[in-house]
C-alpha cells in the first residue's frame, strides 16, 4: 500500500488535547481535541524555560498543549494532576518518533519516569511556572498489532502534577493529555478517525486485569461485534489497528481500571483531505463524560472546525445551538463541521472530539 504524504507542519499539525469546555466559558480546540464536560477540571502547569540537574527543563516545542497559571480543583470533580500515572504511546505513522514527557506543577516537587521492561527510569525535578521535559526510548511506542507487549509508562511524583505525552516525528506529530490512575475506569468507547490506520491501545495499572473489547469494525481477524478478551498485568499494553476502516465506538470494559488511548497514525481531517497526520488521546471513562459542551473556533482558520459526538447511552439526542442534529444509540457517532462559537448538548453524556480545518493551500 502506497504512503501518503503528511500534511506540511504549518498546515497539518494536529494536536490532541484535553480541552476544558466550561458552561461559563469555552476554550479554544487546538486541534483534534477531545472534549471535558463541565464537571471537569484540568490543572495546566507553569511556561517558564528553566533546566534542573536531572532532565532539561525546556519551553515545550510548537506542537505540544501549552499550559497556563495552575488553577484550584473544585471540591469532589475529577481533574488531570495526580501522583500517579500509568501512560502509553500508541502507534504514530511509519516512522520511529521521538517520544517526551512534558511535566509541570503548581508547587516544587521531584518524581520518576519508569519504563519497567525497558530498564528505563529517570528521576525528574519541577520548579512551579516551569515545564520538565522526560525524553523516552523511542521503542516505548506501542508498535505490535493485536499483541500484550510491556510498554506502560509509569510516573509518580511526591505532589501532584500535570503530565502531557507528545509523539514527533517531522510532520506527522501529535500530543495528548494524561490522567492520573486515581480517575481512570472501567467502561470505555474508543473515539478513533476513519482512514489512515485507525487505532486504539491500553495500558493496564495492576495485575490480572481482565479486558473485554468488542470492536465496531472488522480489525486484525476480530469480527464487528463479537467480543473478545485480553488479559493484562501491571505496565503491560495492548494496541488494535483497524486500518482504514474506524474503531470508533468500539466497547473495551475491563475488570480493573485501565487507560485507553484513541488514535489514528496518520488521519485525514476532514475525510478526503490530500495530507494526513497523527492523532492521539487519552480517553476518559464513560463515567466522566458530559452533556454539555461550548466550541469556540480558531482565529485564524476558516471553513468550520469538524467534530464528533459519541454516545454512551441508546437514545441520545444531540443538539447544536438547540436544534437537534442526530439521534445516536450506544456507540454511534454524528460528525459535522461548525464555524462559529456553539452549543453542543446530548440528553445523555456524550464524548466530543474537535480538528481544526486545515488552512487554504496558498499555492
Amino acid at each position: 500500500m502506497a504512503r501518503r504524504s503528511p500534511g506540511s507542519a504549518a498546515v497539518r499539525r494536529r494536536r490532541l488535547v484535553m480541552a476544558a469546555l466550561a458552561a461559563a466559558g469555552a476554550v479554544a480546540s487546538l486541534g483534534f481535541a477531545v472534549a471535558t464536560p463541565a464537571t471537569a477540571t484540568l490543572d495546566p502547569g507553569g511556561l517558564t524555560t528553566t533546566t534542573t540537574t536531572t532532565t532539561t527543563t525546556t519551553a515545550p516545542p510548537s506542537s505540544t498543549p501549552v499550559p497556563e497559571a495552575a488553577a484550584p480543583d473544585a471540591v469532589g470533580l475529577p481533574d488531570s494532576r495526580g501522583t500517579d500515572f500509568w501512560l502509553t504511546f500508541p502507534r504514530n505513522y511509519f516512522d520511529t518518533p521521538e517520544l517526551t514527557l512534558f511535566i509541570t506543577a503548581g508547587v516544587a516537587t521531584s518524581g520518576t519516569v519508569e519504563v519497567t521492561a525497558l530498564e528505563f527510569a529517570q528521576p525528574f525535578d519541577v520548579v512551579p511556572g516551569t515545564v520538565t521535559s522526560v525524553v523516552l526510548p523511542p521503542t516505548a511506542q506501542v508498535s505490535s498489532n493485536d499483541v500484550v507487549e510491556a510498554n506502560g509508562i509509569h510516573v509518580t511524583s511526591q505532589e501532584e502534577v500535570t503530565v502531557y505525552g507528545l509523539s514527533r516525528i517531522q510532520y506527522p506529530t501529535d500530543a495528548y493529555l494524561g490522567l492520573p490512575t486515581d480517575i481512570l475506569g472501567t467502561d470505555h468507547l474508543v473515539m478513533s478517525y476513519p482512514d489512515g490506520s485507525s487505532e486504539f491501545a491500553l495500558v493496564a495499572p495492576s495485575d490480572d486485569t481482565t479486558v473485554t473489547i468488542t470492536p465496531s469494525v472488522i480489525a486484525f481477524g476480530h469480527d464487528a461485534g463479537v467480543p473478545f478478551q485480553v488479559t493484562l498485568d501491571r505496565g503491560q499494553t495492548y494496541q488494535l489497528d483497524a486500518g482504514q476502516a474506524d474503531l470508533t465506538g468500539t466497547q473495551v470494559s475491563s475488570t480493573k481500571p485501565i487507560g485507553v488511548y484513541g488514535a489514528n497514525g496518520c488521519a485525514n481531517i476532514p475525510n478526503g483531505y490530500s495530507a494526513c497526520d497523527h492523532i492521539v488521546e487519552q480517553l476518559p471513562p464513560t463515567s466522566a463524560w458530559g452533556k454539555q459542551f461550548l466550541t469556540e473556533p480558531l482565529a485564524t482558520r476558516v471553513g468550520g472546525d469538524t467534530f464528533r459526538v459519541l454516545a454512551s447511552a441508546d437514545g441520545t439526542a444531540v443538539s447544536v445551538d438547540g436544534a437537534v442534529v442526530a439521534t445516536l444509540d450506544r456507540g454511534q457517532v454524528h460528525e459535522q463541521i461548525i464555524a462559529a462559537s456553539s452549543t453542543i448538548s446530548a440528553t445523555q453524556p456524550v464524548l466530543v472530539a474537535s480538528s481544526r480545518t486545515p488552512r487554504p493551500s496558498t499555492a
